[in-house]
């Protein structure tokens, strides 16, 4: 009877991941199984991988969560800078490699308006990694861009959405 469980937890891996191949797929099955051995100790060597577990067969042992999901400065002076800090941590099984595109320069770049402290780190699971992210608008209006994370993890590239609303307090025209 176990084997139509199998299959359907097979099928269930691959759609996670269709580039997975046969063997890779049969592995990540067999190295999630939750061992019989303690509950029964005189079939040690009879019970094969052990009982199959969907929840960790199917669930990326590598996986990020951003907290906020999204960063939303509101009205921001023209004058001073705000800043908004980020957290990312692992939430899986395994440390997860981060890296961040280079922070625009606003010297080379005169429509950069955020700009943020990391460059990559290796986050532990259940660890984080903390993201200043500042928003320095130089004119009025709505801003928005995204910082692109990369990973290790399931879902990479992450998209984390940036925006703002610069406020000129000595513009006449509002």
């Amino acid at each position: 009877m176990a084997a139509p469980h199998v299959a359907g937890l097979a099928a269930l891996v691959w759609s996670g991941d269709l580039s997975l191949t046969n063997a890779q797929v049969r592995q990540q099955i067999e190295t999630t199984c939750d061992s019989l051995a303690p509950t029964h100790p005189g079939f040690v060597g009879r019970l094969g991988r052990g009982r199959i577990n969907a929840v960790r067969a199917v669930v990326p042992r590598r996986r990020l969560a951003f907290n906020p999901s999204s960063v939303d400065f509101g009205i921001v002076n023209v004058e001073f800078p705000e800043t908004r800090v980020v957290t990312i941590g692992s939430v899986g099984e395994d440390p997860v490699t981060v890296s961040f595109p280079p922070s625009p320069d606003p010297a080379v770049d005169p429509q950069a308006v955020f700009s943020w402290t990391a460059t990559s780190a290796v986050v532990a699971p259940g660890a984080a990694v903390t993201v200043l992210i500042e928003c320095a608008p130089r004119d009025k209006g709505n801003h928005q861009a995204q910082l692109v994370v990369t990973s290790n993890a399931a879902g990479s590239p992450h998209m984390l959405p940036l925006k703002a609303r610069g406020f000129d307090p000595f513009d006449p025209d509002p």
